[in-house]
């Protein structure tokens, strides 16, 4: 055996070892936040509804990019979360909250640039409800039709977890007038349907004007054969 092979055995044999580190493992299972899937998001969730819903709406539906919305939304919102739109919806139930991911990235990839501006908000703290008033730009990529403001109403509805007490979202439906769907996706066609709604709104005021003169006429002629006065006699009797 080589000297310097033999030198380096004993040295080996003869040094102290370092004593055997102890390995906690901890027995308690990883609580999860009914909003997210994982603890390893240490991001805050909702505690004041009413000073922090204008940002966690805008967190979800402004996002940057593809995961950073699919945190926010699976921070935010419960895992059986509904979803009400005028041209889609998921019914609340197990899973939910991922076909409301998948609504939105489809979104996101069908208008890359997204603008929205909360004009107004009121919270209902009894009902834990949100109503917010946006305004938002969205433009489908392949449209060759300019972007245009579209004004919409967002209604959240909150619910408040027993465990960590933080807010998150279970239902969200938005209400659009069907001109501003129109801005968003054909643009051309909402200011026709803008004048066929000022021409029904027309029309029903010229129909309650001949209503009411033909009301008037008929309660003329009633009075004349009079029948309202036969009527008055069978109401008095029966009141009797």
């Amino acid at each position: 055996m080589p000297f310097h092979v033999y030198v380096q055995k004993i040295y080996l044999i003869s040094s102290p070892r370092p004593p055997p580190q102890s390995v906690r493992v901890s027995s308690e299972p990883n609580k999860q936040h009914p909003g997210s899937d994982s603890d390893d998001d240490d991001k805050p969730v909702m505690n004041d509804p009413r000073n922090e819903i204008v940002s966690v709406v805008k967190s979800f539906c402004l996002a940057k990019s593809v995961p950073e919305q699919r945190a926010a939304i699976n921070r935010y919102f419960t895992p059986d979360a509904g979803f009400l739109h005028p041209l889609c919806s998921v019914h609340p139930g197990p899973g939910s909250r991922d076909e409301i991911a998948g609504i939105y990235e489809w979104y996101r990839d069908m208008s890359p640039d997204i603008s929205l501006e909360v004009e107004s908000f009121v919270y209902d703290e009894s009902q834990a409800v949100a109503y917010l008033n946006v305004v938002q730009s969205f433009h489908i990529f392949l449209s060759p039709f300019s972007a245009r403001p579209a004004r919409l109403l967002v209604k959240v509805t909150l619910r408040k977890n027993d465990e960590d007490g933080k807010y998150y979202i279970t239902q969200q439906e938005d209400y659009y007038q069907p001109e501003e769907i129109l801005h968003l996706m054909l643009p051309f066609l909402a200011p026709p349907l803008s004048c066929i709604k000022r021409l029904a709104g027309s029309i029903c005021g010229i129909n309650a004007v001949a209503f009411a003169y033909a009301r008037g006429v008929a309660r003329a002629g009633m009075e004349v054969l009079g029948l309202n006065r036969r009527q008055a006699k069978v109401n008095h009797v029966h009141q009797e």
